[in-house]
């Protein structure tokens, strides 16, 4: 019964990181979105501003994360987070914040146990994605 209750309360503690993780990339996107905003669209190199300020803002916010988690979700300067400005006919010029934590299940932030009969343990998502869109 002891095992049991182990791997239950293992769990709950790795679905909690797990979520924490999850709410705070979506977080950071929508932060990264909005810091584009704040933009002049007069300046010469509008779009390469708008990148640099939005990953900076993505970067701030998740400064929370280890090292080893930054380096796969952000880069070792937020090279990772993906910014596109796009125009758009109907709405104008959109700014679009994309994170993605790829293989998660090879990199977790938790040990994830393989067990004979029930396999992964918690079972975890193979990627975690987070994405946020502003219009300009």
């Amino acid at each position: 019964m002891l095992p049991l209750f182990l791997f239950l309360i293992y769990g709950l503690v790795h679905y909690g990181l797990l979520f924490s993780l999850s709410l705070g990339m979506t977080s950071a996107a929508g932060d990264g979105a909005r810091a584009a905003v704040a933009v002049d669209p007069d300046e010469s190199d509008y779009e390469t501003l708008v990148i640099s300020r939005a990953r900076a803002a993505v970067v701030a916010r998740l400064a929370w994360l280890s090292d080893p988690q930054k380096a796969i979700v952000l880069g070792a300067t937020g090279e990772l987070v993906s910014v596109s400005v796009d125009d758009d006919p109907d709405l104008g010029t959109i700014v679009r914040v994309e994170l993605d934590y790829p293989s998660y299940p090879t990199q977790p932030i938790l040990p994830v146990f393989s067990l004979p009969v029930l396999g992964t343990v918690p079972p975890v998502p193979d990627e975690l994605t987070a994405s946020a869109v502003s219009q300009l």
